[in-house]
């Protein structure tokens, strides 16, 4: 599903990491694991297109590029606060030419635990509900690939053993995911990569 021949990122003078290395498979997880400022999310920005790269090479399967990718950032939700749950899920289906049943947004903001009036604008969310919200989000994708960074930030207990779930069911769908997590998500067996700060 994704192929990553050594990857490197400078930000002169400075090198943040150089001949990183990896596949991931469809049916996969991948934990990226390393100190603070050792470029974990730099990483995934890089992966998802929101950075370039210094060197290195990124092969996505059957050359499909990016769109396989969903993104769930560590440092933003990207909702607009003035819009509700599901004008903002529907407006994220325009961006990634999504088409489905309108029927479809209410059950997946029921799963992730979104009860809320249907115009009550996200801007009033806490934290961890516009988490849930990318939950939900990331229910409606159609993108086999999930890129997430620090996916349980904010989420209560319940919150991320739901999160767990829906993982879970995704790897065993034949999706993958690309992980930075304090948690190891150990029952899912990711396989491991450590960056070093270079």
């Amino acid at each position: 599903m994704l192929h990553v021949s050594g990857l490197a990122k400078s930000f002169p003078p400075r090198v943040i990491f150089k001949n990183v290395s990896f596949d991931l498979d469809a049916g996969s997880v991948l934990h990226l694991e390393g100190r603070n400022g050792a470029g974990k999310t730099t990483l995934l920005k890089i992966i998802v297109g929101l950075l370039p790269q210094t060197a290195g090479k990124i092969i996505f399967a059957g050359g499909a590029g990016r769109k396989l990718c969903e993104y769930l950032a560590a440092d933003g939700d990207g909702f607009f606060a003035q819009l509700s749950a599901w004008d903002n899920l529907c407006w994220w289906a325009k961006l990634k030419n999504r088409s489905f049943d309108a029927n479809e947004i209410q059950p997946a903001l029921q799963r992730v635990g979104i009860r809320f009036p249907r115009g009550l604008a996200v801007g009033f969310f806490s934290t961890g509900m516009k988490r849930r919200l990318s939950m939900a989000r990331l229910l409606l994708s159609p993108s086999p690939l999930w890129v997430l960074d620090e996916p349980l930030a904010a989420l209560d207990a319940e919150g991320a053993q739901l999160f767990s779930a829906l993982l879970s069911q995704h790897i065993d769908s034949g999706g993958a995911a690309l992980i930075v997590s304090h948690t190891a998500f150990a029952s899912l067996q990711p396989q491991r990569l450590e960056l070093q700060h270079a």
